[in-house]
């Protein structure tokens, strides 16, 4: 087993390297601890710029550190006291597996997804009973992604997810830019009634290419979300010097690829018919519960969007997040502006944590792992003058 682990190692740096190539930075060895290449790359970007890092947190500020961040509690005196008189080199690392094997991991984190998925809809009991629970299972961040967007009704763990959809359903837009901003990185709403004015990465297909994956969503009076099996979205420029007139959106995702529908004939009799049955089941506690259509565009965008050759955006978006949370600024900062015009602080970094995040199974814990237990986290906040005037923002880390 140990030479197909070191076959697959040896691929991922080899896909690590391809992604980087057009990076100037040298990339760290494969032999490296995951935390010392996080430090590599943190180190060649300050002495780029002859930054000298700050010292490291002593045990006492980093203990409060990794309880506030995992625990969401500070330490009590009888956790402080042993763990600053231990005198065994392993016991930060032995720490931060300890903390996130605990039942206090789980309830902080529950905390942390409530506050980044429904921001104007706290404490909502199932939702959060969900992500309990997906906290406990470790479910990969990619599974909940997919509960979330398409779920399932049946399933009472994961139901509760839907939530996500089903608090903005009524709300074309809300559904569109929540899911840019939160899963994707992405504020896409500068494009909407015309391309975006400070970035050439949207134009203003991408916004209703994107809308048209939530358009035929609804919530039946039953409280299940459903789709209909047809409808277009149609946009049109506000600008007085477009001449397109209106355009019909397609299946678009941020990366431009598109999904093709199915050509379904229906005669306009037919029609008729599925949209009376959609209004019974948005008006009516009687009303049985309309066919599942063939073609689910939610489904698609799910697939689209965690597919190899698209997926970068969902996966740099999390870990941007994530390190943001820890280290008080993203690689991306701010978190939604993920675009060419806002580039990234250590571009591979970035990309390496990302693909090294789709390579562990879309992990949350092991990231955090990844994270917390490099020297760059463990840093000191207590900086001199030099320091804060080179970096006042603490981008280089």
């Amino acid at each position: 087993m140990r030479w197909m682990l070191r076959i697959n190692l040896a691929v991922l740096w080899l896909c690590i390297a391809a992604a980087l190539s057009s990076f100037a930075a040298e990339l760290p060895s494969p032999d490296l601890p995951i935390e010392q290449v996080i430090d590599q790359f943190v180190q060649q970007r300050l002495d780029a710029e002859k930054v000298v890092a700050a010292p490291q947190a002593d045990d006492a500020n980093l203990l409060r550190r990794l309880m506030l961040d995992v625990a969401g509690r500070i330490p009590t005196s009888e956790e402080a006291k042993p763990y600053v008189a231990n005198g065994s080199a392993a016991k930060r690392v032995e720490l931060v597996d300890r903390l996130l094997a605990s039942p206090d991991f789980v309830w902080h984190q529950r905390n942390e997804f409530d506050r980044m998925l429904l921001p104007n809809k706290p404490n909502d009991g199932d939702f959060r009973k969900y992500l309990l629970w997906a906290v406990k299972e470790n479910r990969s961040w990619e599974a909940m992604f997919r509960d979330m967007l398409v779920g399932d009704e049946a399933d009472e763990n994961r139901k509760p997810a839907l939530t996500f959809i089903k608090s903005r359903a009524r709300d074309l837009d809300d559904m569109l830019n929540d899911t840019a901003i939160v899963f994707f990185g992405v504020n896409v709403t500068c494009a909407k009634c015309h391309d975006h004015p400070l970035t050439p990465d949207w134009k203003q297909h991408h916004y209703f290419g994107m809308a048209s994956f939530f358009s035929r969503t609804y919530v039946t009076k039953k409280n299940l979300l459903a789709e209909r099996p047809f409808g277009e979205v149609k946009f049109k420029s506000k600008r007085k010097d477009d001449t397109k007139g209106e355009q019909t959106a397609k299946f678009e995702f941020l990366t431009g690829s598109i999904i093709d529908e199915p050509v379904v004939e229906r005669s306009a009799d037919d029609m008729k018919k599925i949209e009376e049955t959609i209004k019974a089941a948005m008006q009516k506690d009687d009303a049985p519960p309309p066919e599942k259509p063939t073609f689910s565009p939610r489904e698609k965008l799910v697939e689209v969007a965690l597919r190899a050759e698209d997926n970068r955006f969902f996966a740099r978006n999390i870990v941007n997040r994530v390190w943001d949370r820890f280290f008080g600024r993203g690689l991306v900062h701010p978190v939604d502006l993920l675009h060419a015009a806002n580039a990234p602080s250590h571009p591979e970094l970035l990309d390496w944590l990302a693909t090294e995040f789709v390579a562990r199974g879309w992990s949350m814990k092991s990231m955090h792992r990844m994270m917390m237990t490099s020297q760059a986290y463990r840093q000191s906040s207590k900086v001199d003058a030099v320091i804060l005037a080179a970096d006042p923002e603490n981008a280089m880390v």
